[in-house]
């Protein structure tokens, strides 16, 4: 989507005076010199114009019922264009009028006439100063927007703040930017020598799931991000299911992280290739237990009062699930967090205390660990009270713990670190993946 915002309009009662050589305006015979650069018409009470062949408009005009003055519009054009490849649909994205998405890269295009045949050097950056920076744990303020110069071999030279408009590109240049925190902003440009101080339209900067830098640590040649739609997808698929969302779809994709690399380094390529989410170990019987053997019990997400303490149970038992792709494998694999984040006992090593069900108090045997995957009694139909009832859902830093279930020591520390921090974690050593660039590398 294209957007121009021309900074000039054209205004009546021309008397034919005529602009010379960019700096002064000829009245009467006598040489007026411009004394103000404006980029709209927010001058009142303008006596007459004149529009040159470069497009630039000049005249005398009084401001406030102040004193007159000779001024120049200049007709600035500012255009944000969308070139990320939506893969649902094969075009661009299309966030709609004045939005981009977060991570979102994107074409700048800046045409400023020159004056007298100069180049313009102007200065970029964004406003609020809130939407400049973020506060991540041990990180501390990190720059959340970044400009790149793009260069003649096609390549973008990230970190820039400055960029040269030529004369002899008639005053035109295309950069690249990225913002990367949600909430809306204005684009500054200034230019070096004072004339200039333009601001943009407000943009809104959607949040979407979290992008990663490239080239990914360890794996230079895998894209992080080719599953981000199935990610999407799958959390959006169990939210409707359930009526309880996960709380950010960035947090599958950090598990992926931890699991498999974002499918850069599965468990066995051979025989669970697509296996991201780790569910296919056949020791872990977690793809098992989704097919429906051994039982685990799950919320009936139809009950009219879920999730609620007269929840009725039902087994989880889908038999055609699988890892053959990568899609299938992530569904299923947000599927097991959800019968973590539900039906999982309290696991003191991990640090987790709270328990999802209680026994029903017209029920006298005492809970015991064996009884964990054994059916309530009254399941599903029949007017008999069930032997548990449902307490509330773990939460979700809680359920990414026991997803795991402890097999990797350093899971839930690589989960923190890709999540929260915008970080890679292995043996210790961190390594930066968000927030990207303009160039698609992460900022340090």
């Amino acid at each position: 989507m294209r957007k121009k915002f021309p900074m000039w309009k054209k205004l009546a009662n021309s008397r034919g005076e005529i602009l010379r050589n960019h700096s002064t305006l000829w009245r009467n015979g006598i040489d007026h010199e411009i004394e103000k650069l404006v980029l709209s018409p927010g001058w009142s009470d303008f006596h007459i114009t004149q529009l040159n062949d470069a497009g630039m408009m000049a005249g005398f005009a009084a401001k406030n019922s102040g004193a007159e003055q000779v001024v120049l519009l200049l007709p600035i054009e500012f255009e944000i264009i969308h070139t990320e490849v939506d893969p649902a649909t094969g075009n661009p994205v299309n966030p709609g009028k004045d939005k981009v998405l977060r991570d979102e890269i994107v074409d700048v295009r800046i045409k400023i006439p020159p004056l007298g045949g100069n180049d313009w050097t102007v200065d970029l950056t964004i406003e609020p100063e809130a939407m400049r920076t973020q506060d991540l744990p041990t990180r501390g303020d990190v720059q959340m927007y970044d400009f790149g110069q793009i260069e003649p071999d096609g390549t973008v030279t990230p970190d820039k703040t400055q960029f040269v408009l030529k004369a002899s590109a008639g005053g035109e240049r295309t950069i690249k930017a990225v913002f990367n925190k949600a909430g809306k902003l204005k684009i500054k440009m200034k230019s070096t020598d004072g004339k200039i101080d333009f601001t943009s339209p407000e943009y809104t900067v959607e949040e979407r799931i979290r992008k990663y830098a490239m080239p990914y640590p360890g794996f230079p040649n895998h894209d992080p991000n080719q599953y981000d739609k199935d990610f999407v997808d799958a959390v959006e698929h169990w939210r409707d299911f359930y009526s309880h969302p996960i709380d950010t779809v960035d947090r599958i994709k950090a598990m992926a992280v931890a699991e498999s690399n974002v499918g850069a380094y599965v468990q066995n390529p051979t025989s669970r290739p697509h296996d991201i989410l780790t569910i296919g170990h056949p020791g872990d019987q977690v793809l098992a237990t989704i097919q429906g053997n051994p039982a685990q019990w799950d919320i009936v997400p139809d009950h009219p009062k879920r999730p609620a303490r007269d929840a009725r149970f039902k087994q989880v038992i889908y038999p055609d699930a699988s890892i053959s792709s990568p899609r299938e494998a992530i569904k299923w694999g947000v599927l097991w967090l959800y019968v973590k984040a539900f039906a999982q006992a309290p696991v003191a090593s991990l640090g987790v205390t709270h328990w999802t069900t209680e026994r029903n108090p017209i029920h006298t045997p005492t809970l015991v660990w064996e009884r964990r995957n054994k059916p309530p009694y009254d399941v599903i139909e029949g007017d008999e009270e069930s032997e548990f009832i449902f307490v509330g859902w773990h939460s979700w830093d809680d359920a990414t713990k026991l997803y795991n279930g402890g097999g990797d020591a350093a899971n839930p520390t690589k989960v923190e670190h890709a999540l929260r921090r915008g970080l890679h974690y292995y043996n210790n050593t961190t390594k930066t993946i968000w927030p990207i660039r303009s160039s698609k590398s992460a900022r340090q």
